[in-house]
């Protein structure tokens, strides 16, 4: 599971404010997380969207720092994230900037998998259909980033933000297991996913 809070929207020219990390083992039980904010060398953007001001990220690491330990996190791992697209593009200029790699070769998009579940919400975001599968909101809601101590999704992820969109992705992937998409649930089985009801 990972998620990138970022100063924009185009992954060539903005950068990666926040990162979070979560590994799940073949049972599903997290066995890694890791979270950061990051000092982009500019200005972070829309702080009204995201929460995080200059003043907060001053003094965090710069991406080059963490990611052998994000790198070492993704290495034989499925990406998964919603709308993962956009955090696998942010996430592959920031190594290429770093002079590496991002070591990941598979992505599982939970936003994707879930435009093929056609689910019956009203909406797509992460929030709706963790409701609709009766997850438990994370603490991580807009009004959690007014507090002083939010951090944005990122931040939040590894501090127990994930579980809605573990559950969220469990919950779709056995949906389509009951005949959307065998070869995403093949996709999971393979590393170690189990789908099964």
């Amino acid at each position: 599971m990972l998620d990138v809070e970022t100063s924009g929207l185009v992954a060539r020219r903005d950068r990666v404010l926040a990162v979070a990390v979560g590994v799940l083992g073949p049972d599903g039980e997290q066995t890694d997380e890791f979270s950061t904010l990051l000092d982009p060398g500019c200005d972070p953007g829309p702080v009204h969207v995201h929460g995080l001001t200059a003043e907060r990220l001053r003094g965090a690491p710069v991406f080059d720092q963490v990611a052998p330990r994000i790198a070492g996190m993704q290495r034989d791992r499925v990406l998964v994230a919603h709308n993962a697209q956009f955090d696998y593009d942010f996430l592959a200029h920031e190594f290429a900037r770093a002079g590496a790699a991002l070591p990941v070769a598979r992505r599982l998009c939970t936003l994707a998998l879930h435009r093929r579940v056609d689910p019956p919400t009203e909406d797509l975001r992460l929030g709706t259909l963790a409701a609709h599968y009766g997850v438990p909101p994370a603490q991580g809601t807009r009004r959690a980033r007014r507090h002083p101590g939010a951090g944005g999704r990122a931040a939040r992820l590894a501090a127990g933000g994930g579980a809605p969109r573990t559950a969220v992705a469990v919950r779709a992937l056995r949906a389509v297991g009951q005949g959307y998409d065998r070869g995403l649930v093949a996709l999971a089985r393979g590393y170690g996913v189990d789908v099964s009801d």
